[in-house]
């Protein structure tokens, strides 16, 4: 038997997890002083420049929030054990190439620049007004493929209105998450300082820590995490 209280924060921990995760990689890249010169010489040499890399660079923690709730995900599933064998590795590749394929920002990235990009050359729209749909087509675009991702690494999903409504607070608060990553670089308050050209330094770490705490958080809170967990049985 397991207490209420004691379920809700082991819960709350989980759903934390992924959040906690994209932090620790902010502070780890600020400490050891990584920037893309850490790339050179190496087979990932080619993602360490380029227009997104420079223009979204906290894109790089999305990525570390995303693969983080589908390995957790995948890891406390009490879906069956063969599916979960495929699925983990299949959700965790398939995200993680629509991220980094061609090169960084994949297609998610590029979804929302063409979404913005067409309205705005052809002067019917505002660069305000560009950058609010191109953070929606970015966000929607991301919560689709982590869905998905979430879904190969579960090995289950279950038809009722229930997961729908879930499904779409989730994608409602990806889509404030982009708008928040997003909008650090549009509205010219770029928090990362010079990374990845250069190491972090302290403020801009600091910054950008809470940037990227600040957009996921919302998707945390809404979204929990479905697992060997839930089907334990509460009573006091």
């Amino acid at each position: 038997m397991v207490e209420p209280s004691t379920g809700r924060r082991r819960d709350l921990l989980w759903r934390l997890a992924p959040v906690l995760t994209a932090g620790l990689a902010v502070a780890l890249m600020a400490g050891a002083g990584l920037d893309a010169a850490t790339l050179r010489g190496t087979a990932l040499a080619g993602y360490g420049y380029g227009y997104f890399l420079v223009r979204q660079p906290l894109f790089a923690f999305a990525i570390v929030y995303g693969l983080a709730r589908i390995l957790i995900v995948g890891l406390r599933s009490d879906g069956p054990a063969a599916w979960r064998l495929f699925g983990l590795p299949a959700g965790a590749g398939l995200f993680l190439a629509a991220c980094l394929y061609p090169t960084f920002g994949g297609l998610v990235l590029r979804a929302g620049f063409f979404g913005a990009a067409g309205p705005y050359l052809r002067g019917g729209m505002t660069a305000e007004a560009a950058f609010l749909i191109g953070a929606f087509v970015t966000g929607v675009v991301y919560a689709a493929i982590l869905g998905f991702a979430v879904i190969l690494a579960r090995g289950r999903l279950r038809a009722s209105s229930r997961p729908v409504r879930r499904a779409l607070a989730s994608a409602a608060a990806l889509v404030a998450g982009a708008l928040i990553l997003g909008g650090a670089g549009v509205l010219g308050w770029e928090v990362w300082g010079d990374w990845p050209s250069r190491p972090f330094d302290a403020p801009s770490a600091l910054a950008s820590l809470a940037v990227v705490t600040l957009a996921f958080l919302p998707h945390a809170l809404v979204s929990p995490m479905r697992g060997r967990a839930s089907t334990e049985r509460v009573g006091t």
